[in-house]
């Protein structure tokens, strides 16, 4: 899609107007006289479950879910069923059947916004939340996040990552834990496209990442 193509230019130019990192963005677009809702967010902002699951194992996947998704879906949560293994659609990692009508699509949007399926395993410090930030923290060391950790969305032009570390004082062994984790910059985008309420169309969601050859890119409808 158009929006797709642009969002990284999008969140760039967002940013550099506000002095902040801008980490998701909003339009309403107007499109053969129906009225849509685009949504815009750097998917490296967000936790990568089906990395957490991997690397880090499924008590620490469903810990994270617990403390980022939305009350309503984490109490569906799926992650301990042994048929899933990198499960690429949230269907895979919460049970919507048994939610129903109880859960809209623009409900799991805003219920998973602070995680993804996609891309790879390495967090945006620059724009993820503080949250997302102490969530994975915790995994990796069994402790807070360091206040200058959480400062770094903040801070605008965004520092390297090499920067970020050296100010943290980490023992090798902590380093090594933590740096294969961690990133300033952004490699993932995604689109989330809702209908007016009087359009017959449904909502949308499409996600890219890498560049070049290694380049992917995955739509969903729902």
């Amino acid at each position: 899609s158009i929006a797709l193509s642009e969002a990284s230019r999008l969140l760039r130019e967002e940013s550099l107007v506000t002095g902040t990192n801008v980490r998701s963005i909003e339009r309403r677009v107007l499109f053969r006289n129906d009225s849509y809702r685009v949504v815009i967010s750097d998917e490296s902002a967000k936790v990568n479950l089906p990395l957490v699951r991997l690397a880090l194992g499924t008590e620490a996947a469903e810990r994270i879910m617990g403390e980022l998704s939305s009350t309503l879906l984490r109490s569906n949560k799926r992650v301990s069923d042994p048929n899933l293994l990198l499960g690429k659609r949230w269907e895979d990692w919460f049970d919507l059947d048994s939610l129903g009508s109880r859960v809209s699509v623009e409900d799991l949007a805003r219920g998973t916004n602070q995680l993804t399926l996609w891309g790879r395993e390495k967090l945006n410090l620059a724009r993820c939340s503080p949250q997302a930030i102490d969530a994975l923290w915790r995994e990796l060391l069994s402790r807070p996040a360091p206040e200058e950790l959480l400062e770094v969305p903040s801070e605008f032009p965004t520092p390297a990552i090499s920067a970020v570390l050296a100010r943290l004082s980490l023992r090798e062994s902590e380093l090594n834990a933590v740096e294969p984790w961690l990133t300033t910059e952004s490699e993932s985008v995604s689109v989330w496209v809702f209908p007016s309420t009087n359009s017959q169309g449904g909502c949308e969601f499409t996600v890219k990442w890498g560049a070049g050859r290694a380049k992917s890119q995955r739509s969903y409808s729902y």
